[in-house]
C-alpha cells in the first residue's frame, strides 16, 4: 500500500514522494502491485512507472480501491513526444495493469495536461492493460471553451519507437484499455508515430473495448498505425469550437491501416463520427449514430470527414448510421423529401 511508505490521500498533502517509494520498492524486487486504499493523492511531481534501462522492463501494477484519486498538479508540455504535464510516465513498462483508479486534473484547467503516457525509450511497452479507470479533465460543468491556443490535453497518450530511443527493436504494441471512461479532454487518447525505426515507429495493435468518451474535440486520435481495434465504444456531449479541427469533433481522426471501430455514438453540436486522413486506407467504421432526419441528408456519409474518395483506392469501409430517423427501404416513413429508391439502408 501507499500508505505504508507514507502517503496520506487527504487531497492537500504532496504523495509524490511516497508513491513513487511504493514504485521503486517493487522494482527492486522485479515487479509487484502497489496498492491505493481510498482517498486523494495529490501529486505535484511526475510518477515514474518506467523501466530501470537495460536492466529490464518495469513490470509494476497500480491497484485503486473504490474512491481511490490521484489528483495532478503537474504542469509541462504535452504535445508531440513530450510528456512532461504527464501524471504518470510508462516508458518500458510492459505486462502489468493500472486498474480502478481516477485520475482528477481539475487543478489544471487552462494549461497543458495528461494523465498516463506510454513511451518506449528504455524499453518496449507492450502487453499492459488499463482497466476501469476514469479521466476527469478540466473543471467546466458541461462543454468546456478550449481556448484560442487549442492546449494539449490528453488522458492517455502512446508513443512508437523514437529517434532517442535506447534500441531500434523497442515497440509500443499490444496495449488493452477496457471499461475507461474518458471526460473534458482535448484527446481522449492519442497514438504518435514516433521517428525512430521504420519497423516500429508506428504504435500497433493496440485495442479498446467498451470505454465511454464524453466532451472532447477528437475522442481516438490515431496518427499511423495497424491494426487498432475498437469495440463497444460509446462517444456523446460532444462540442466543436471555431478555429479547432474546422469547427468540428470526432469521435476518430485516423491515418491509419487496417483498423476496426464499432460503437455508438451520441455526440453533441458540429460533430461528425470520423475524420479519415489521407494515408488512410483498408479501416472499417461500423459506428451507430441517434440523431434525426436531418442527419441522414443527403447520404449517411456526411457524418464523415474523408481526405481522399473512399470510393477508390483507399479501401476503408464507412458504415456510419442512425439509430432514430431511419427509414425502410421500402420508403416506410420516408420524409417527402426521399423516394423509397434513394431512401438509405440500415447497414450494421
Amino acid at each position: 500500500s501507499v500508505q505504508d511508505f507514507g502517503a496520506l490521500g487527504n487531497g492537500t498533502t504532496d504523495d509524490s514522494t511516497a508513491i513513487q517509494a511504493a514504485i521503486d520498492h517493487c522494482k527492486t524486487l522485479t515487479g509487484g502491485t502497489v496498492y491505493f486504499p481510498a482517498g486523494t493523492y495529490k501529486i505535484n511531481t511526475q510518477i515514474d512507472l518506467s523501466a530501470t534501462g537495460a536492466s529490464g522492463s518495469c513490470r509494476v501494477n497500480l491497484i485503486g480501491d473504490k474512491g481511490a484519486t490521484i489528483k495532478s498538479n503537474i504542469t509541462g508540455a504535452t504535445d508531440g513526444y513530450n510528456t512532461a504535464g504527464f501524471a504518470i510516465l510508462a516508458d518500458g513498462w510492459r505486462d502489468s495493469k493500472i486498474e480502478g483508479l481516477t485520475f482528477d486534473h481539475t487543478l489544471q484547467a487552462g494549461s497543458e495536461f495528461g494523465s498516463i503516457a506510454i513511451r518506449c525509450r528504455k524499453q518496449s511497452a507492450v502487453h499492459n492493460r488499463i482497466v476501469d479507470c476514469y479521466f476527469v479533465g478540466n473543471a467546466a460543468g458541461t462543454i468546456p471553451n478550449w481556448g484560442s491556443g487549442d492546449p494539449e490535453t490528453v488522458a492517455v497518450k502512446m508513443i512508437g519507437n523514437e529517434s532517442g530511443a535506447a534500441s531500434t527493436g523497442y515497440a509500443c504494441y499490444w496495449n488493452h484499455m477496457r471499461g475507461c471512461v474518458f471526460n473534458i479532454f482535448r484527446d481522449s487518447v492519442r497514438l504518435v508515430e514516433g521517428d525512430g525505426s521504420v519497423s516500429t515507429k508506428e504504435c500497433n495493435a493496440h485495442q479498446f473495448y467498451q470505454c465511454h468518451f464524453e466532451r472532447y474535440i477528437v475522442a481516438l486520435n490515431i496518427d499511423t498505425a495497424d491494426e487498432i481495434v475498437v469495440l463497444g465504444g460509446w462517444w456523446n456531449a460532444a462540442q466543436g469550437q471555431a478555429g479547432i479541427e474546422g469547427g468540428f469533433t470526432y469521435a476518430v481522426k485516423l491515418d491509419s491501416t487496417y483498423c476496426y471501430i464499432q460503437g455508438i455514438a451520441e455526440p453533441g453540436t458540429d460533430s461528425k463520427v470520423a475524420n479519415i486522413q489521407s494515408a488512410a486506407t483498408g479501416n472499417t467504421i461500423n459506428v451507430m449514430r441517434r440523431c434525426h432526419w436531418a442527419c441522414m441528408l443527403p447520404s449517411a456519409l456526411q457524418l464523415v470527414a474523408c481526405a481522399q474518395p473512399c470510393a477508390g483506392s483507399c479501401n476503408n469501409r464507412l458504415q456510419p448510421f442512425t439509430v432514430e430517423g431511419v427509414w425502410s427501404r421500402h420508403g416506410v416513413g420516408a420524409p417527402a423529401s426521399q423516394s423509397a429508391a434513394s431512401a438509405p439502408r440500415l447497414v450494421w
